[in-house]
């Protein structure tokens, strides 16, 4: 956790907006990881007594996949973003700070995920959305799982297959 990369303090000040809607009743924030700035990002939680967060520590990522519903990325850059696949994959839908062109290439947005303005109104308007309208996300669902084929490493080799000729 690494507020210049990841900036989760920004997820935070989002989940604290999200939680003043009565839809948003029985959600909880669950952070996984740790990192550097993990002690302030408990701080700010505490200080501005944002409800229903938890820091799980480090752990196995994948009982987190089979439990969430949403995935939350507010990172400003990423190289890939292993974590969008992985929530795809699982049939998690990603709402993500747009801030990287590599997004794109993972996200249709509307479709299997939400690509949002940088900004926390933004943000929270589509996680809203999200959690009040069940028939959407359960579609979104859906889609995520469908077009995680992408990203199979049967259709890697494919494309690779593709490009490189076999001598």
């Amino acid at each position: 956790m690494n507020e210049y990369q990841k900036r989760i303090s920004l997820a935070l000040k989002a989940w604290q907006k999200l939680k003043k809607y009565k839809c948003s009743d029985g959600w909880i924030l669950k952070i996984v990881g740790t990192g550097p700035d993990l002690s302030e990002y408990k701080r700010i939680v505490t200080d501005f007594r944002i409800p229903d967060v938890s820091f799980e520590g480090q752990k196995d990522p994948e009982p987190y996949y089979q439990e969430a519903s949403v995935f939350m990325m507010t990172s400003g850059y990423e190289g890939w973003g292993l974590t969008l696949t992985e929530s795809l994959q699982r049939g998690v839908v990603p709402v993500v700070m747009n801030t990287s062109p590599v997004f794109h290439d993972i996200i249709d947005n509307g479709y299997n995920g939400i690509l949002t303005k940088d900004s926390i109104f933004d943000f929270v308007t589509h996680i809203r959305v999200l959690m009040w309208d069940s028939q959407l996300l359960h579609e979104m669902q859906l889609n995520a799982l469908k077009s995680a084929s992408r990203f199979t490493l049967e259709s890697t080799m494919q494309k690779w297959r593709e490009i490189i000729p076999s001598h």
